[in-house]
């Protein structure tokens, strides 16, 4: 019998681009939300949903900081945008604005439907928070529909949350911002990844998976790649062919320079 899912969606809550990332790795994310990829904290992130996003990403609040141009911070609300600007901010702005207010949109209507929300809590102080603001949080989630939920991942030596709600501990000391251990964040919990597999129907997880593959799977094998030779893994030569999606009996070489990696195969 095929699995059917206890929710329509899965989204990010931040706080940083882990919990999307690894969301998208497993097949259960189906599109950009608001707070994927960006730094951001928690109090204004459901700030923003309190609000429906009433001043999100508006130009008086935003400013590009000091020491780097490509990255730009909303100074209301503590939201730090490092993939966002190209070249120049100003003459970007409209174009950034208009996708986050599009991913906004989408997320408020999709939240109506039954949503599994996902945070990495950024600090110790977030977990003082959580706790303090249970009834707070939880309202504005349910607010949008009642079977909302959502999942808070610890770092190893945080503090506990309460047992009423849904949270889980990675082993890792502080989260990694590189591209293969994002991905693969959620799989430090086995029993986080048990929890992942009966959000959403087999159906979406494929749909999605697809999707993920199609934006990301080149970057994702070529950081993964890196990870291996890095680590000097045993089976590398299986692992890379497996990145690639490889024919196991082919010769293939890999050359390339930053991030330009090809390969040649021969049967």
């Amino acid at each position: 019998m095929e699995q059917i899912g206890r929710f329509d969606n899965c989204f990010s809550l931040g706080w940083f681009c882990g919990t999307a990332s690894s969301l998208s790795q497993l097949g259960l994310r189906s599109f950009s939300g608001p707070f994927d990829w960006y730094f951001s904290d928690f109090s204004s992130v459901l700030n923003q949903i309190d609000k429906e996003f009433t001043d999100f990403m508006k130009k008086e609040n935003l400013e590009v900081t000091d020491n780097n141009l490509l990255v730009f911070k909303d100074t209301k609300y503590n939201f730090y945008c490092n993939h966002d600007i190209k070249e120049n901010f100003e003459i970007e702005y409209l174009n950034i604005y208009n996708k986050y207010r599009k991913r906004a949109d989408r997320f408020l209507e999709s939240i109506k439907n039954p949503t599994c929300f996902f945070r990495a809590v950024r600090t110790e102080t977030e977990v003082k928070y959580i706790i303090k603001n249970v009834d707070y949080i939880e309202d504005i989630l349910k607010r949008y529909n009642s079977e909302n939920s959502i999942v808070y991942i610890l770092l190893r030596d945080m503090d506990p949350l309460p047992s009423n709600l849904k949270w889980f501990r990675l082993t890792s000391k502080e989260y990694i911002g590189k591209v293969y251990e994002m991905r693969n964040m959620f799989g430090q919990s086995k029993e986080l990844l048990q929890f992942c597999k009966t959000l959403l129907s087999l159906e979406k997880i494929k749909s999605n998976k697809k999707f993920d593959f199609q934006k990301y799977g080149q970057m994702a094998a070529i950081n993964e790649v890196d990870y291996y030779i890095y680590n000097d893994i045993d089976g590398i030569d299986k692992k890379i062919s497996a990145a690639f999606n490889l024919q196991s009996d082919g010769l293939f070489y890999i050359g390339g320079g930053g991030n330009m990696v090809f390969h040649y195969i021969a049967i």
